[in-house]
């Protein structure tokens, strides 16, 4: 399991250009919250359920996390309560688990869109085998929020390939229905539906006849990292077998956009090549109310049983900050949540997308 594709390189000349005027208001803003010294998040992963109806092989979140650990509406009122840590958040990504396990998902999300009213972006990520559960749960929220909506769909190869992956017989044809379903609800500025592919050693020979596919089904697929480590995924002694070499991860990457570009010099200088948004302008909020700065690291507290703000401020929060950034700790990593965050927090790396969005477009000297 990767993580869901930032979006940055997914988006049109116009979108592109309005992210980047965005963007420089938004790096102004964490640049003045910085001088105050307490710097809000922007981004929240919001992992809703441990749940899952997929048995994948490059993750072990169903088998080794406690499905019955699970955050209720009141505890998500609560949480959001602190109004000034909310009231900075510009996007939130909410993921499992297969979070559409949960019936309540709508109301979920209605909330944060009262309670964040910065909110610019409302991400889904889903394995799509749940195709009337989705569909319909994505125009209750269509019509109930008006935060911009967009469904990451996993689609880790073509036919039994994906099947393999998911570890569920049918897989394949179920996310197809899925993407069949949402692909009329597109609109721009309001609803775009998106596929990530998982890349280990289990699908690399494949990557090419899926992106193909995909383009002749009408929509875009990204491709991800597996990301091994023992929190959230559980899953660091699977490195060995499927983690991709440096040569694959190169070739996966290869076209001229700004997300290959800050992979690309990661990949060969083995260190973070932009600043990592991670417990500055990202974090993460488990089923039962941790609170993670970044995925390899221990919770820094609990929203539930301290408070957001007190999780955020606490001293094992200042110790992880600390950490991140490293070689050692942040030399292999290509999370790819925080990108957006990341670089619009970054006016350098603003500059970065700019000009490679513009080395895209002219193309190759002749």
């Amino acid at each position: 399991m990767a993580r869901p594709a930032s979006g940055v390189d997914r988006l049109g000349t116009l979108e592109k250009a309005r992210f980047l005027a965005s963007g420089l208001v938004e790096s102004s803003r964490v640049g003045l919250d910085r001088l105050k010294g307490w710097e809000r998040p922007r981004f929240l992963m919001n992992v809703v359920t441990w749940r899952c109806n997929a048995r994948c092989v490059m993750c072990n979140i169903p088998r080794r996390h406690d499905p019955n650990e699970e955050l209720g509406l009141d505890d998500y009122r609560h949480i959001l309560e602190d109004r000034r840590f909310w009231r900075g958040l510009r996007a939130m990504n909410v993921t499992g688990g297969e979070p559409f396990l949960r019936e309540d998902l709508p109301d979920l999300v209605a909330l944060f869109a009262e309670g964040c009213p910065g909110l610019e972006r409302i991400a889904f990520s889903t394995n799509g085998m749940l195709t009337d559960r989705v569909s319909s749960t994505v125009k209750e929220v269509l019509e109930r929020v008006r935060v911009p909506i967009d469904v990451t769909v996993s689609l880790d190869g073509v036919g039994e390939v994906h099947d393999r992956i998911r570890g569920v017989e049918g897989a394949f044809d179920r996310v197809m229905a899925t993407v069949d379903a949402l692909l009329p609800l597109e609109e721009p500025g309001r609803f775009h539906l998106y596929g990530q592919c998982t890349l280990s050693q289990a699908n690399i020979s494949g990557w090419r006849e899926l992106e193909t596919f995909a383009g002749e089904r009408g929509f875009h697929v990204s491709p991800g990292i597996s990301a091994f480590q023992d929190s959230y995924f559980d899953n660091a002694d699977k490195e060995a077998e499927l983690a991709l070499t440096s040569e694959q991860v190169l070739d996966v990457f290869d076209r001229p956009t700004a997300r290959n570009h800050f992979i690309r010099r990661q990949v060969r200088e083995r260190e973070r090549s932009l600043p990592c948004g991670c417990g500055a302008g990202s974090f993460e909020l488990y089923p039962n109310g941790d609170v993670y700065l970044c995925y390899q690291t221990k919770p820094v507290g609990n929203a539930l049983e301290q408070g957001i703000t007190e999780a955020w401020t606490s001293p094992e929060a200042a110790k992880v900050r600390k950490a991140i950034g490293t070689r050692k700790m942040c030399g292999a990593c290509f999370w790819s949540c925080d990108l957006a965050t990341a670089v619009k927090g970054d006016l350098g790396s603003l500059v970065h997308m700019g000009t490679a969005h513009i080395r895209a477009k002219l193309g190759p000297k002749a």
